[in-house]
Protein backbone atom coordinates (compact mmCIF):
# COMPACT_ATOMS: atom_id res chain seq x y z
CA UNK A 1 0.00 0.00 0.00
CA UNK A 2 1.15 3.44 -1.07
CA UNK A 3 2.51 6.11 2.12
CA UNK A 4 -0.39 8.29 0.90
CA UNK A 5 -3.12 5.63 0.77
CA UNK A 6 -1.60 4.27 4.56
CA UNK A 7 -2.08 7.40 5.97
CA UNK A 8 -5.64 8.10 4.36
CA UNK A 9 -6.59 4.54 5.76
CA UNK A 10 -4.79 5.67 9.39
CA UNK A 11 -7.02 8.90 9.50
CA UNK A 12 -10.31 7.79 10.42
CA UNK A 13 -8.71 5.36 13.04
CA UNK A 14 -6.85 8.10 14.77
CA UNK A 15 -9.71 10.33 14.90
CA UNK A 16 -12.08 7.19 16.25
CA UNK A 17 -9.07 6.73 19.28
CA UNK A 18 -9.34 11.17 19.51
CA UNK A 19 -12.72 10.69 19.92
CA UNK A 20 -12.90 7.83 22.43
CA UNK A 21 -10.36 10.35 24.29
CA UNK A 22 -12.43 13.13 24.15
CA UNK A 23 -15.49 11.40 25.16
CA UNK A 24 -14.03 9.58 28.53
CA UNK A 25 -12.47 13.64 28.89
CA UNK A 26 -16.12 14.73 29.08
CA UNK A 27 -17.18 12.11 31.06
CA UNK A 28 -15.08 12.74 33.61
CA UNK A 29 -15.44 16.49 34.09
CA UNK A 30 -19.13 16.43 34.11
CA UNK A 31 -19.28 13.41 36.48
CA UNK A 32 -16.45 13.63 38.61
CA UNK A 33 -15.87 15.35 41.96
CA UNK A 34 -14.83 19.19 41.76
CA UNK A 35 -12.43 18.72 44.96
CA UNK A 36 -10.54 15.53 42.57
CA UNK A 37 -7.75 16.49 40.49
CA UNK A 38 -6.01 13.37 38.34
CA UNK A 39 -3.69 15.46 36.75
CA UNK A 40 -0.17 13.75 37.41
CA UNK A 41 2.77 15.99 37.10
CA UNK A 42 6.33 15.07 36.53
CA UNK A 43 7.00 14.81 40.49
CA UNK A 44 5.93 11.35 41.49
CA UNK A 45 3.44 9.59 39.65
CA UNK A 46 0.97 8.37 42.17
CA UNK A 47 -2.57 8.77 42.43
CA UNK A 48 -5.80 7.60 44.17
CA UNK A 49 -9.40 6.26 42.80
CA UNK A 50 -11.45 7.88 44.54
CA UNK A 51 -14.43 7.18 42.33
CA UNK A 52 -16.22 4.60 39.82
CA UNK A 53 -15.26 7.00 36.80
CA UNK A 54 -12.18 8.16 36.46
CA UNK A 55 -9.63 9.55 34.11
CA UNK A 56 -5.96 10.53 34.70
CA UNK A 57 -3.61 12.30 32.62
CA UNK A 58 -0.05 11.65 33.17
CA UNK A 59 2.51 14.19 32.44
CA UNK A 60 5.05 11.92 29.84
CA UNK A 61 6.47 15.02 28.09
CA UNK A 62 6.13 15.13 24.71
CA UNK A 63 3.90 12.39 24.07
CA UNK A 64 0.56 11.21 25.89
CA UNK A 65 -0.71 8.82 28.49
CA UNK A 66 -3.93 8.60 29.75
CA UNK A 67 -5.73 5.74 32.20
CA UNK A 68 -9.67 5.74 32.09
CA UNK A 69 -10.87 3.79 35.13
CA UNK A 70 -14.39 2.65 34.78
CA UNK A 71 -16.16 0.33 37.75
CA UNK A 72 -12.67 -1.52 38.49
CA UNK A 73 -11.97 -1.68 34.08
CA UNK A 74 -8.69 -0.11 33.08
CA UNK A 75 -7.90 1.11 29.83
CA UNK A 76 -4.37 3.18 29.39
CA UNK A 77 -4.40 5.36 26.05
CA UNK A 78 -0.28 5.93 24.83
CA UNK A 79 2.34 5.85 27.43
CA UNK A 80 5.06 8.61 26.42
CA UNK A 81 8.48 7.59 25.22
CA UNK A 82 10.43 5.22 26.40
CA UNK A 83 12.55 7.54 28.41
CA UNK A 84 9.33 7.59 30.62
CA UNK A 85 8.64 4.25 31.19
CA UNK A 86 9.50 4.16 34.63
CA UNK A 87 7.12 6.71 35.48
CA UNK A 88 4.08 4.79 33.55
CA UNK A 89 4.84 1.66 35.60
CA UNK A 90 5.01 3.29 38.92
CA UNK A 91 2.01 5.27 38.13
CA UNK A 92 -0.08 1.86 37.58
CA UNK A 93 1.63 0.43 40.47
CA UNK A 94 0.49 3.42 42.76
CA UNK A 95 -2.71 2.86 41.59
CA UNK A 96 -2.96 -1.00 41.95
CA UNK A 97 -3.78 -1.75 38.60
CA UNK A 98 -2.19 -4.72 37.37
CA UNK A 99 -4.60 -5.06 34.88
CA UNK A 100 -5.99 -3.45 31.78
CA UNK A 101 -9.10 -4.30 29.83
CA UNK A 102 -7.65 -2.07 26.94
CA UNK A 103 -3.53 -0.81 26.07
CA UNK A 104 -4.22 1.87 22.98
CA UNK A 105 -1.53 3.09 20.90
CA UNK A 106 -3.01 5.85 19.20
CA UNK A 107 0.05 5.44 16.24
CA UNK A 108 3.61 4.10 16.24
CA UNK A 109 5.79 6.89 17.27
CA UNK A 110 7.92 6.17 20.14
CA UNK A 111 6.52 9.57 21.95
CA UNK A 112 3.14 7.50 22.09
CA UNK A 113 4.03 3.69 22.36
CA UNK A 114 7.71 3.79 24.09
CA UNK A 115 6.05 3.59 27.45
CA UNK A 116 3.83 1.14 26.64
CA UNK A 117 6.58 -1.78 27.38
CA UNK A 118 6.60 -0.96 31.00
CA UNK A 119 2.69 -1.13 31.39
CA UNK A 120 3.29 -4.35 30.11
CA UNK A 121 5.89 -5.70 32.55
CA UNK A 122 3.13 -4.60 35.41
CA UNK A 123 -0.42 -5.29 34.28
CA UNK A 124 -1.33 -7.81 32.02
CA UNK A 125 -4.06 -6.77 29.05
CA UNK A 126 -6.53 -8.25 27.75
CA UNK A 127 -7.17 -6.56 24.67
CA UNK A 128 -4.24 -4.16 22.24
CA UNK A 129 -5.75 -1.35 19.87
CA UNK A 130 -3.83 0.38 17.51
CA UNK A 131 -3.79 2.44 14.09
CA UNK A 132 -1.17 -0.23 12.61
CA UNK A 133 0.33 -4.10 13.52
CA UNK A 134 3.78 -3.53 12.87
CA UNK A 135 5.93 -0.64 12.59
CA UNK A 136 9.98 -0.52 11.73
CA UNK A 137 10.87 1.41 15.31
CA UNK A 138 12.73 -0.05 18.44
CA UNK A 139 9.92 1.08 20.23
CA UNK A 140 7.33 -0.24 18.33
CA UNK A 141 8.71 -3.53 18.46
CA UNK A 142 9.08 -3.94 22.29
CA UNK A 143 5.44 -3.11 22.70
CA UNK A 144 4.53 -5.95 20.30
CA UNK A 145 6.99 -8.04 22.14
CA UNK A 146 5.67 -7.53 25.44
CA UNK A 147 2.35 -8.11 23.95
CA UNK A 148 3.31 -11.64 22.81
CA UNK A 149 4.84 -12.85 26.46
CA UNK A 150 0.93 -12.62 27.06
CA UNK A 151 -0.57 -14.11 23.93
CA UNK A 152 -1.78 -10.87 22.83
CA UNK A 153 -1.88 -9.36 19.55
CA UNK A 154 -2.69 -5.71 18.21
CA UNK A 155 -6.34 -5.55 16.88
CA UNK A 156 -6.52 -2.95 14.64
CA UNK A 157 -10.09 -1.34 14.40
CA UNK A 158 -12.14 -0.78 11.60
CA UNK A 159 -14.17 3.11 11.18
CA UNK A 160 -17.40 2.65 13.63
CA UNK A 161 -16.24 -0.31 15.70
CA UNK A 162 -17.26 -0.08 19.64
CA UNK A 163 -15.26 -1.14 22.44
CA UNK A 164 -17.10 -1.25 26.20
CA UNK A 165 -15.60 -0.36 29.25
CA UNK A 166 -16.92 -0.66 32.53
CA UNK A 167 -21.05 -1.16 33.00
CA UNK A 168 -21.42 -1.23 29.62
CA UNK A 169 -20.08 -3.87 28.72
Amino acid sequence: MSRNKRKKHRRPLRGLLIILILLAALIYFIYAPSSNAPVIGTGNASATITSPFEVFFLDVGQGDCALVYCEGHAMLIDGGSTEQSQKVYSFLESLGIKHLDYIVASHADADHVGGLSAALNYATVDTALCTVASHDTGSFYNFTKYLGRQGVSITVPDAGDSFSLGSAS
